[in-house]
């Protein structure tokens, strides 16, 4: 209705819709007006191949009509969850972490890849009305040559590789990273350790006496079952306070992202991926794979000296561009080039 309105005001904008518009219902309720309309897809329907046309087939003989872009998805998704619950069996905690383990799967409506943070990442599809008829063609976010599809279909389809990084967004710095917070309780300023091996992280540093005087670390091991390291961070943050997380690999540091977005607490993330500054996360400041956490934990020792034990005023210390040691931050919290 809004594009035959459109159409007859003598409008002619580009119009972009979201996935759930796309199919026929909207080819014949829009008719002509529907020409040009656009919208994103997760998946490419008029494709041919085996495991696509055989789940249209069994939809289509039990419910008589095609599946829709909804069922289509609940069918992968179940399926992934009914194989986490054969593997970890009845056990909710098990299955949550079998869930976490699946880093691809082949299902009816494509190749699917998993970040850290259990978000699909694999390209999207952009459908586009022409002559009565969708069409889609792969798109991704970053420049990519990208591979066209018509409503024919394509003979065959290669598994879709998730692309490094998965988004490219102008990396300036931000104006505003939270509300202000209060300081920490007073007591210990404590800081958590969060990675594999995170017990033995921490007892290193207190050997090395890398921990400054009035510190605490609360040291948090992912290897354990994720449910349970996940609410143990959480704990660490909301019920504890802790200053700053240092998150010692690339799993550990996009979860604490993601935390750090609700507690407004910074991370230092000890990991090659710049995925996690690329998307412009003004509490997450990213350090090199081969840095130890001591290296880390020091970084943001000097750091605190000047900030006081403020997450916030910490935050802006870490972001000022100002040397720690032989290390410091751009602004969007990648790694500067330390000095010699």
């Amino acid at each position: 209705m809004i594009l035959k309105q459109m159409r007859s005001l003598g409008m002619k904008q580009r119009v972009f819709g979201s996935y759930r518009t796309l199919g026929p219902t909207l080819l014949a309720d829009a008719g002509p007006a529907a020409e040009g309309f656009e919208a994103v897809f997760p998946y490419d329907p008029t494709r041919k191949d085996p495991r696509w046309t055989e789940f249209q087939s069994r939809f289509a003989k039990r419910f008589g009509e095609q599946p829709e872009q909804f069922a289509s998805l609940a069918y992968d998704a179940m399926n992934q969850l009914l194989d986490s619950i054969c593997e970890a069996g009845l056990n909710r905690a098990r299955i949550h972490d079998a869930l976490a383990q699946i880093g691809s799967y082949n299902g009816v409506t494509g190749h699917m890849v998993y970040d850290p943070n259990l978000k699909n990442v694999s390209p999207m599809y952009l459908g586009d009305v022409h002559d009565g008829a969708i069409t889609y063609r792969l798109e991704r976010i970053e420049k990519q040559q990208t591979t066209p599809s018509t409503s024919a279909g394509i003979a065959a389809q290669q598994p879709a590789k998730p692309a490094e990084p998965y988004a490219y967004l102008p990396e300036v710095p931000v104006s505003f990273a939270g509300p202000a917070g209060p300081d920490s309780p007073v007591g210990p300023i404590r800081v958590v350790i969060f990675g594999r091996g995170a017990t033995a992280a921490a007892h290193r540093a207190s050997v090395a006496a890398a921990i400054p005087s009035g510190w605490e670390l609360l040291p948090i091991d992912s290897g354990q079952n994720w449910g349970v390291a996940a609410t143990e961070l959480v704990q660490g943050l909301m019920e504890q306070h802790a200053l700053a997380i240092v998150a010692m690999d690339r799993d550990a540091a996009h979860l604490s992202a993601q935390l750090a977005l609700k507690s407004f607490v910074p991370v230092v993330a000890i990991t090659d991926d710049r995925t996690l500054t690329s998307t412009n996360v003004p509490w997450v400041f990213r350090l090199p794979a081969s840095t130890s956490p001591e290296a880390a934990l020091k970084v943001l020792k000097l750091a605190e000296l000047k900030s006081g034990a403020n997450p916030d005023r910490l935050r802006s210390v870490l972001a000022s561009g100002e040397h720690f040691g032989k290390q410091f931050f751009a602004v969007n919290g990648e790694p500067g080039k330390p000095q010699m």
